[in-house]
């Protein structure tokens, strides 16, 4: 075309060029067709492809599913890639805006409705946007399209932002988090300038790439070995999620993960803000999300186990240096610091860094009418269900906080960790921490968590940063279920002053100043005795089989609609099918082999697909009263949360 065109179509198999003295007002291209650009076009909608070649200038694009290419000498302006492709092959792109589709999509694991701006040798994106797309099926399910940028040897990209997001799910039993991924790639002789990465914006640094000036709004910055990184790291203040988090829109911790002579190489800016941990509430399970800031120096090994904390406080300088064994990371952080920094394992080995806050631990789950919630989010006159199935209003909490150095090695301090079930029958439901004399109703009896210890189900923490203990009070001495455990409510045995809000309680009840505690048990207490011995011997054949546990790997996915159906498979004989034995209480319904091919296992590098079970009972009233364990040791199989093992049948 050599004149001013405005609405021209571009039909599928057409081929149309706009001349270096011409350019073009709002083309269609459809799909199939092609354009390709020596003069102007504006406000284009392109399905099929666009050709950018030298001389020429796109302004405002919108690229619905097809692909833009700026070749050397041109230039695209504004330019919005929706589910589509940009490929900048030498040329100028700024100010593109690359978006996932926002539908929900029934393709599976495929590309289709992500977005890709790939930037070439000699080309430069510049002020690029990229945000994923959500969408929500019928069952209130969040998928999100992810948007990626590509920045190759010889490309540069600067000023990109990267916006992604984070859900929390629901579904039948399960609770998980949804992450929309919106990241940039930087391969070797890539180069990236002053990246932010917003909630769910993941950068990763090949080796031989380059990248400098970055920020980290809640997202993430890997520097693989072998990359270069200079000038600063800043961490940006997240906003905590309004309500304590229960409605979104949901946020997170930012984390930099980098080796020792990267993070040496580099200012560390606003480390210094101590984030915190929120929830998101379904009446079955909270789930937990935080805003906590994170440094991995991922080739710095910890020379301690899973749960050990060591601590140490910034200098003078502002140099923050962490010793691990015979290694040693140097770290130069910007900011005023008046806490403490904590180091523990990271996932990879590595070593994590974390201030203010030693990790993030879920809070012990509470049973109330209104379903599981967190002690530390209950409140006086809550209504809390004690083990009887009564509903009680909550009197009053006590709280009581120690520094770790004080508690260290002190055994009437020490929280108590009873493993998940520990105690039979599927208890705890998951790992409960309660403070060493904190009785538990055991076969009738209270029985002091610390006369329970048997060094593998029921242990006793050695070296923490800090205790916080939370107690609950009725109005008379009961029994809450805490992660299903019947445990006992607080009685004031003169005890009460032990706590830092005890005042709280003479405030709250000033008629109460002089009456004598009286401290009336619902169950006897034992602490010796042939009963508190064969409670223990029980016990001790549980974390026996506790320990089998690690030789069956499996779940439950699907327990409705008349089908329990799930994954077990032998790690000591794997090519044996599994035996499963599927009990309502204590009866045996049937019995069931793992031996079906499921083909989300094939696609799982861990698992064979062969390993799927399938069991439909004959009474179908109540299949949510139904679980399934191993044949032979009797563990129990639990409900998956893993999102990826999760299917129809």
């Amino acid at each position: 075309m050599s004149a001013a065109n405005a609405n021209s179509v571009v039909s599928s198999g057409a081929s149309v060029a706009v001349d270096s003295d011409a350019y073009l007002l709002s083309p269609i291209v459809m799909n199939g067709g092609a354009l390709t650009v020596a003069g102007a076009t504006i406000s284009g909608h392109v399905y099929g492809t666009e050709t950018v070649i030298s001389g020429g200038i796109a302004i405002g694009s919108t690229i619905n599913g097809g692909q833009e290419t700026v070749s050397s000498g041109g230039r695209s302006l504004d330019a919005v890639i929706l589910a589509g492709a940009q490929s900048v092959d030498g040329g100028v792109v700024s100010g593109a805006t690359v978006l996932g589709a926002d539908y929900y999509s029934t393709v599976g694991s495929d590309t289709y409705g992500n977005a890709l701006q790939t930037v070439a040798s000699g080309g430069v994106a510049i002020a690029t946007t990229l945000s994923t797309g959500v969408a929500t099926n019928a069952q209130g399910l969040v998928a999100y399209h992810t948007a990626a940028q590509i920045v190759c040897a010889g490309g540069v990209a600067i000023d990109t932002v990267l916006n992604g997001g984070l859900s929390a799910q629901f579904l039948l039993m399960n609770t998980w988090w949804v992450t929309g991924l919106a990241t940039e790639t930087v391969l070797a002789g890539g180069t990236a300038i002053r990246t932010v990465a917003n909630v769910g914006g993941a950068i990763d640094v090949h080796a031989g790439g380059t990248a400098s000036d970055t920020s980290l709004g809640g997202g993430s910055l890997a520097l693989e070995a072998g990359a270069t990184y200079g000038g600063t790291v800043t961490f940006q203040p997240v906003a905590e999620p309004p309500n304590s988090g229960q409605t979104g829109p949901y946020t997170s911790g930012s984390t930099l993960t980098a080796t020792i002579s990267q993070t040496s190489a580099m200012t560390i800016v606003g480390f210094n803000v101590i984030g915190s941990v929120y929830y998101a509430y379904q009446a079955l399970k909270p789930l937990a999300g935080d805003t906590i800031n994170r440094i991995i120096v991922s080739d710095l090994t910890f020379a301690g186990p899973y749960g050990e904390i060591d601590r140490g406080e910034i200098g003078p300088d502002g140099t923050l240096t962490v010793i691990e064994g015979d290694a040693r990371a140097t770290l130069h952080l910007s900011g005023a610091f008046g806490s403490e920094f904590y180091f523990q394992r990271a996932p990879d080995g590595g070593t994590e860094i974390t201030y203010g806050v030693p990790c993030y631990c879920p809070g012990t789950l509470i049973a109330t009418p209104d379903g599981d919630r967190p002690v530390e989010g209950l409140a006086i006159g809550d209504l809390v269900l004690t083990a009887s199935g009564a509903l009680r209003p909550i009197r009053w909490i006590g709280r009581r906080s120690y520094n770790g150095r004080f508690a260290a090695g002190n055994p009437d301090i020490m929280p108590v960790v009873i493993r998940a079930d520990a105690l039979g029958d599927g208890l705890p439901r998951r790992d409960l921490t309660v403070s060493p004399l904190h009785a538990m109703a055991v076969e009738g009896w209270l029985v002091p968590a610390r006369l329970l210890l048997n060094g593998r189900s029921i242990v006793q923490q050695s070296r923490v940063a800090r205790v916080d203990y939370i107690h609950i009070e009725l109005e008379t001495h009961d029994l809450l279920l805490a992660e299903g455990v019947p445990s006992e409510t607080f009685i004031d045995d003169g005890s009460r002053a032990m706590f830092h809000n005890a005042v709280e309680f003479a405030q709250l009840y000033p008629s109460t100043r002089n009456e004598v505690a009286d401290a009336r048990f619902c169950l006897p207490r034992i602490e010796d005795g042939p009963a508190l011995e064969a409670i223990r011997a029980r016990l001790s054949l549980i974390a026996a089989k506790q320990t089998d546990r690690r030789a069956v790997a499996g779940y439950v996915d699907v327990a409705a609609d008349g089908v329990i159906a799930g994954w077990a498979r032998s790690q000591l004989l794997p090519g044996t099918p599994v035996e499963l034995v599927v009990r309502r209480g204590s009866v045996e319904v049937g019995r069931v082999a793992a031996n079906r091919r499921r083909a989300d296992l094939d696609a799982l590098p861990r698992y064979s697909g062969a390993y799927g079970f399938e069991f439909r009972p004959d009474d179908e009233s109540d299949i949510a009263g139904l679980t399934v364990h191993e044949a032979l040791s009797g563990v129990r199989l639990r409900l998956s949360g893993a999102r990826e093992r999760r299917v129809a049948v």
